[in-house]
């Protein structure tokens, strides 16, 4: 069923066309192979080296939850295995929207742009804290995870940054943060969680540093909260309706009406 796609391709109508059927299929499979393989990883790390040698050599059959709980000989169980699963679901943007949403998807993704990668943008330090927190055999993959990420992300952008005509900005209170810059070209490479820190520390600070002059300026919360964040995830065909009703596009610029536009096509 539709609600059951993956975000990005969720159109039956894409898949008339030769060969995007079969695209789709390989994304799909691929996606899902690594996010596997990747939680197999770190489950076979907590487990005794013996067992491990074993389970890998085929003497210790893992045919069950059960069997799996029963190998990792009390170094994770049933609940942390859970958890470690919505953990790497939520960091490859599949969010926990519940099973309403979730069987309501497609009616979500007409009105915002992947409203489950969004949702799972904030779920990801929610489960962040909370693992680390209240969860002690898993605050280590989660701690090598977030780092990870993190020097990966910041060593990339440091390199980038040395190249002649190329600049990052490192204020959370400007559009460009942790993005590199090239002309005008604009590069992310943080699966949208600057976004996310953007309008947190905008909201927190009720000011915006605009990208064109530099210039900090005092901007109402309300307006970052829901003119900005929230306004910059609705889908294509509600984010025209929004510029329609305003008057201009989300970087200010005057927009078409439905009747020029028309005539334009004609």
């Amino acid at each position: 069923p539709l609600s059951q796609r993956e975000e990005s391709m969720m159109n039956i109508w894409a898949e008339k066309v030769p060969g995007i059927k079969q695209s789709n299929r390989a994304f799909i499979a691929t996606s899902n192979k690594l996010r596997s393989e990747v939680a197999d990883s770190e489950v076979l790390a907590a487990m005794s080296p013996e067992m491990r040698e074993a389970v890998l050599s085929g003497e210790r059959p893992l045919n069950t939850l059960d069997d799996l709980v029963e190998a990792l000989e009390g170094h994770l169980t049933r609940d942390d295995i859970v958890d470690l699963a919505g953990w790497h679901n939520a960091l490859t943007g599949r969010g926990n929207v519940g099973q309403f949403l979730r069987a309501n998807n497609k009616w979500l993704n007409a009105i915002f742009y992947s409203f489950r990668f969004g949702v799972s943008r904030f779920e990801v330090p929610y489960r962040a804290g909370r693992e680390l927190i209240f969860h002690p055999r898993l605050r280590k993959s989660i701690a090598r995870d977030i780092g990870g990420f993190l020097a990966g992300t910041t060593g990339i952008l440091l390199l980038a940054e040395r190249h002649p005509g190329v600049s990052v900005e490192w204020d959370p209170r400007s559009s460009d943060f942790r993005k590199i810059r090239y002309g005008n070209m604009r590069i992310g490479i943080d699966a949208g969680f600057d976004v996310l820190a953007r309008y947190i520390a905008q909201f927190a600070t009720g000011q915006v540093k605009r990208t064109g002059t530099g210039a900090i300026e005092d901007e109402n919360r309300l307006k970052i909260a829901f003119g900005g964040y929230l306004s910059s995830k609705l889908s294509p065909s509600a984010g025209e309706v929004r510029d329609q009703v305003r008057g201009y596009d989300p970087v200010g610029n005057p927009v078409q009406t439905w009747d020029q536009r028309i005539k334009s096509i004609a």
